[in-house]
């Protein structure tokens, strides 16, 4: 600021300075005592978007072209087509077949199931990097995909709470940060409930496990908070 910078010149100006050999005192620099500094323009002002991460562009994470979104709109188009699948296990069915045999069979204990795509390439594989190699960014990209499924946007409207899942203590020390509340946060923050569940039992990772193997591993794990 101008007080900063006058000052500065009368202290220089007071103790005096070599420079080339030849004595600079009060004289020399008595024109830039109390002189305002230069300073710049203002900066112009920058468009919302740049300010957050997904403002920049980016690399896609699947084809690698440049500039484009975390995960490019062709790669979307042609690894995540939307697709019939069964309201209450999101698993593909028929186009027409309003539910799978399995579900008919045997309801599960939900209103709706909705998923974006299959646990498969290049998807599986951008989950992984951010659960386990803290690639953080990928979260938008993911929500992203989620609220495009036909139906998430309805869903979200109508939900009072979004509720992510908890990780035991252990597990989010090691970690750093909890995916499903990254996820949360980026689908609608003003309803995401960060304790909304709480887990009560710590449980071995699922990796690894059959399906059966997994709905036991989490039996009475989570309670409502």
């Amino acid at each position: 600021g101008v007080a900063a910078c006058g000052s500065a010149a009368q202290r220089w100006a007071a103790t005096g300075s070599r420079v080339g050999g030849w004595s600079v005192g009060m004289e020399a620099v008595a024109q830039y005592i109390d002189r305002p500094c230069r300073t710049r323009s203002p900066m112009p002002r920058l468009p919302a978007r740049l300010f957050t991460l997904d403002g920049w562009p980016s690399q896609c994470a699947v084809c690698r072209a440049w500039p484009a979104h975390t995960v490019c709109t062709d790669c979307i188009t042609r690894f995540a087509p939307v697709r019939a699948r069964c309201p209450s296990c999101a698993l593909p069915v028929a186009p027409g077949v309003m539910r799978c045999g399995a579900c008919l069979l045997q309801p599960p204990p939900l209103d709706h199931c909705l998923t974006a795509t299959g646990y498969e390439w290049p998807w599986a594989g951008l989950i992984a990097r951010l659960k386990f190699q803290q690639d953080i960014g990928l979260a938008g990209a993911l929500a992203g995909l989620l609220r495009r499924v036909p139906g998430a946007a309805d869903a979200l409207a109508q939900a009072d709470w979004l509720l992510p899942m908890p990780l035991a203590p252990r597990r989010l020390a090691e970690r750093g940060f909890n995916p499903a509340l990254l996820l949360a946060r980026r689908l609608h923050p003003k309803r995401c409930l960060v304790d909304g569940l709480r887990r009560v039992r710590d449980t071995p990772p699922q990796r690894g496990l059959t399906r059966a193997e997994r709905l036991r591993n989490v039996r009475g794990a989570f309670a409502v908070h």
